[in-house]
């Protein structure tokens, strides 16, 4: 049988109450501030890659979304985010303009900069998260981008795709995924006003996908769910690919490693942070207070214990 365009599948329906904001907040891989404004909180989100382009169809019951200043410095989150409202409307700021979304209109959001949204009831989108490297040497201001609402002409060829292709995407071939990245990319700088180019993207691609890989990491640090397993299989990759991706810096196992034990020297110097060492070790992974302390020490020449009295 051939190997169909792979979906991830969230639906709070399975998830019990009191756990479906968080259940949210980490399939978004924490990228927004969320707050729902009903209860119970209702969520229905497939997710899927189409080369290093991250296509969201989400069915939401109405919540406020925020992108803070500290979010931007802390996730690093650089992609541009293409929304289609197919059904309901939300209202917000963007850019330091007010913003509207109802149904039909396509909308750009710049992850790099702030900005806010609040819907007016449940609605339905299609996202699709550009990251800046493909955008970038073709669109002459991407900051500008921010908050614009796409003219009706402008925007109707890239609706009518987005509608016509996202709900058959799990019956097409693997294969297939790259490509249709390359086409909507195109429609894309269409719908912007930059007339498309020839690019393999082969690199950006690259780029894009370590980027989105790190983001991943870092927003599961603390979770046992975090494997080499779990990660090739979110970004859709081969574990091939997965162990490539992360060859400078000796592997992703090494790499995960590596920003658990940055994470816990953060949570450490933190005067605000008061969990004790074993908590903060066992928090970000590792399955003994000593097996942490010596891992502790080889990483940064002193105990954790020093770090916390001296404060770095």
């Amino acid at each position: 049988m051939t190997e169909t365009v792979s979906k991830s599948v969230m639906r709070t329906d399975a998830i019990p109450p009191a756990l479906r904001p968080e259940a949210y907040q980490a399939e978004i891989s924490n990228t927004l501030m969320t707050t729902f404004l009903t209860e119970p909180v209702m969520a229905d989100m497939r997710s899927c890659y189409l080369g290093a382009l991250h296509v969201i169809e989400l069915v939401a019951s109405p919540r406020r979304s925020e992108r803070t200043g500290a979010q931007i410095a802390r996730d690093r989150h650089d992609g541009i985010s293409i929304q289609l409202a197919l059904r309901g409307t939300a209202r917000g700021e963007a850019g330091g303009r007010k913003v509207a979304s109802v149904p039909g209109t396509v909308m750009l959001l710049d992850f790099a900069q702030p900005f806010h949204m609040v819907d007016e009831g449940e609605r339905e989108v299609i996202n699709v998260s550009i990251p800046r490297a493909m955008l970038a040497p073709r669109v002459t201001d991407l900051r500008a981008l921010h908050g614009r609402v796409l003219d009706a002409e402008a925007g109707a060829l890239l609706a009518a795709h987005l509608t016509a292709v996202a709900p058959r995407l799990e019956r097409l071939p693997a294969a297939a995924a790259p490509v249709l990245g390359d086409i909507l990319l195109q429609l894309v700088l269409l719908a912007v006003g930059d007339a498309p180019e020839e690019a393999p993207l082969a690199l950006d691609r690259r780029t894009s996908l370590l980027q989105h890989a790190r983001r991943l990491i870092d927003a599961r640090l603390g979770s046992s769910d975090l494997t080499p397993e779990w990660l090739f299989a979110r970004l859709n990759i081969s574990r091939s690919d997965l162990y490539t991706l992360f060859e400078d810096a000796g592997g992703v196992v090494r790499y995960i490693w590596k920003r658990r034990l940055e994470a816990a020297r953060e949570a450490l110097i933190n005067p605000a942070d008061s969990r004790r060492i074993s908590e903060i070790a066992f928090h970000f992974g590792f399955s003994s207070e000593a097996h942490f302390a010596r891992a502790y020490r080889t990483a940064f020449g002193k105990t954790a214990s020093e770090t916390r009295r001296s404060g770095g």
